[in-house]
């Protein structure tokens, strides 16, 4: 996600990450899940299938002297990690909504939007009453296209911040 992006996102989300629990999907640099948890969030977990960029961000939070507990680092497949360590967090913590990041290489809403679809289902199944999904994709994508909803779209320049709350 580009730095400006970054900062539109969190003059959008920022007030509402107290006390929340932080995903970040796809993690990449893991800079969403870092952001939230120093923005007050309650805890936050960064899963990246890429080893490289996983070791990356966990040596990041060391660094900063964050320990799993703070922000948990996974390295693994988002489809199929995220939604077992969504259900154990949400058992754990069941009345602790949620701030969602869904931003995966962009290519990916394009070549193979149904398991990105699937895994937004999921996980506003799994998400405790209130929490907020976020997605973001390139002007390529036809946002109107994403299941459950209404979303509030937010063109960005050459991207786009969709949100919605999750009504239970």
């Amino acid at each position: 996600m580009k730095e400006s992006l970054r900062e539109a996102l969190f003059n959008i989300v920022g007030p509402a990450l107290r006390d929340r629990y932080a995903w970040d999907l796809f993690a990449g640099t893991g800079i969403l899940a870092i952001e939230s948890f120093s923005r007050g969030a309650a805890g936050a977990v960064a899963i990246e299938r890429d080893r490289r960029f996983a070791a990356a961000i966990k040596r990041n939070t060391q660094m900063l002297g964050l320990g799993p507990e703070q922000v948990d680092v996974h390295n693994g497949d988002t489809f199929r990690f995220a939604p077992r360590r969504m259900a154990e967090v949400a058992e754990a913590y069941p009345t602790t909504p949620w701030v969602v990041y869904l931003c995966p290489p962009y290519v990916m809403w394009l070549e193979h939007p149904e398991p990105l679809f699937e895994l937004l289902q999921t996980t506003a199944g799994l998400a405790p009453l209130g929490s907020l999904l976020v997605v973001e994709a390139d002007k390529f994508f036809d946002i109107t296209s994403l299941p459950l909803g209404p979303w509030d779209v937010r063109p960005k320049g050459n991207m786009t911040l969709a949100f919605m709350e999750t009504t239970g």
